[in-house]
């Protein structure tokens, strides 16, 4: 088994300090790639509540167009037309209704959901970016000192 170099701090930073750029490139990357797969799943949640929406402003816009035209022209066939349509419609405006509230609520938790995501996969970033860092700097620190030391203490 290897030891590790624990005889001398200059040697354990070298190695402390590898093992921090190998940790600080694996990690945060890994769970950068969490962070973002699930900001595409909660963006794709949200457009659904878009459709949601589409659909129910198409039912209650057929009723606000035939009322509109019985408004127009107020024959007695555009408001028996015009009842027909709003009353037909009302059903199914209803059921979406009800869908769209379910859909605005889940989307308000998307967003937020959204959010939190992109700053995960920032503090991600940052801290990998700080692990390569401080495993450079001791990596260098550590191997400089033990490259100058004579060749029968190393």
């Amino acid at each position: 088994m290897i030891e590790p170099p624990t005889d001398r701090l200059h040697k354990f930073l070298a190695v402390g300090g590898i093992f921090l750029i190998c940790t600080g490139i694996t990690i945060p990357l890994d769970r950068f790639s969490d962070a973002k797969l699930q900001q595409i799943e909660a963006s794709e949640k949200l457009k659904r509540f878009g459709y949601s929406y589409a659909d129910y402003a198409k039912e209650v816009n057929k009723g606000i167009d035939a009322y509109n035209r019985w408004v127009k022209e107020p024959t007695q066939e555009n408001e028996r037309r015009a009842k027909e349509i709003i009353a037909s419609s009302e059903a199914a405006t209803e059921q979406l209704d009800h869908a769209t509230r379910d859909a605005m609520i889940e989307s308000g938790k998307q967003v937020d959901l959204m959010t939190h995501y992109v700053y995960m996969k920032n503090v991600w970033l940052v801290i990998g970016a700080l692990c390569i860092g401080l495993g450079f700097v001791s990596s260098y620190y550590g191997f400089s000192r033990w490259l100058r030391e004579p060749k029968k203490t190393r």
